[in-house]
């Protein structure tokens, strides 16, 4: 995947939040380790941010299926989870992170053809610096000019969710603010990608979509201050259309809890939690409906993503297998 294919990404996916440093280079990296992996992606015009890989093509979902006889997935009361992972995350200590620590991560993509990319990145949180591990002997090699070094840096984005005010209803006023000046940009632009499905976009369940998305975003607590993490949970339980199921497996086999909320064209966008801790593993989207709205195709053209549609039950994963703060490279908390 070139700079130039990951900024078309980009152009097409205006609300998506800017890459963080690292990011770009961990798609890059896990597409063209991959060659498969490469000539099976999809590009995708709904907000599905999917961690490194953004809107990859995903695999038979794991969370889509109806309940089988042995029990399987049961939808449980939003409000009343999420009021309980909110009590329970806002409880926590904050833990502040220094400027010369870094942040780890080590996140599994599962592509629709069963392979699995995994992405390990150590970035120090004041942006100067990356490291991932390198050649056969998987040494940790430090990248002293990293790809993004001239994004916002972690402890950037640490310091803005530290201002940012701990109440539902003002989380939700500043995500639906942003999500309707990205709309407004879709009014206004002449975008070649959007023409054909710019009405589609502008709808207002879509608007609650991405308002979905971002509010949602705040649940991966690396950086996220409790108080403010438990006004995500609170905030997301007053959107139309939000499910918790409980009693699913991911790709790892781990036991999840899906918060979710279907999409105008019927892929189930869901933040993945640990039963009981609340802990982020990871985000899917599940296609699950076919009865909704079609997301016509694009012609192909050196300047635009091809759109296509996935069948009922297949979907994309990026799932967190570790994450943290530690001192230096190679540490996994």
């Amino acid at each position: 995947m070139n700079t130039d294919e990951i900024e078309i990404f980009r152009a097409a996916r205006p609300e998506v939040a800017p890459y963080e440093p690292g990011r770009r280079a961990r798609a890059r990296q896990l597409l063209l380790r991959d060659e498969d992996a490469r000539r099976s992606r999809r590009w995708w015009l709904s907000a599905v941010p999917l961690g490194a890989l953004a809107g990859a093509a995903g695999v038979a979902g794991v969370l889509g299926r109806r309940p089988d006889e042995s029990g399987g997935i049961v939808p449980v009361s939003a409000v009343g989870y999420l009021e309980e992972a909110a009590r329970t995350v806002e409880a926590r200590p904050e833990v502040r992170p220094g400027p010369l620590q870094w942040r780890y991560t080590k996140e599994r993509l599962v592509t629709e053809r069963g392979r699995e990319l995994v992405s390990e990145v150590w970035m120090r949180l004041d942006g100067a610096y990356a490291a991932q591990p390198g050649g056969r002997d998987g040494k940790i090699e430090v990248d002293e000019d990293p790809l993004g070094k001239d994004e916002p840096s972690p402890l950037r984005r640490y310091a803005e969710l530290r201002v940012l005010a701990a109440d539902p209803e003002q989380v939700l006023a500043r995500a639906y603010r942003s999500v309707d000046g990205v709309r407004e940009r879709w009014r206004r632009e002449r975008d070649p990608v959007r023409e054909r499905v710019r009405a589609q976009l502008l709808t207002e369940e879509h608007r609650r979509f991405l308002v979905f998305c971002e509010v949602a975003e705040l649940f991966d607590a690396v950086f996220t201050p409790p108080r403010l993490h438990a006004a995500a949970f609170r905030a997301v339980a007053q959107i139309p259309g939000v499910e918790v199921r409980s009693g699913g497996r991911d790709p790892l086999g781990r036991e999840v809890v899906s918060v979710g909320k279907l999409d105008q064209w019927g892929t189930r966008r869901a933040y993945l939690v640990a039963p009981g801790s609340y802990v982020y593993l990871g985000v899917s989207a599940v296609r699950e409906r076919d009865d909704l709205m079609t997301l016509p195709a694009l012609a192909r053209g050196q300047e635009m993503p091809v759109v296509e549609q996935v069948a009922v039950g297949v979907g994309s994963y990026t799932l967190r297998e570790a994450g943290g703060i530690v001192d230096r490279p190679g540490e996994r908390g």
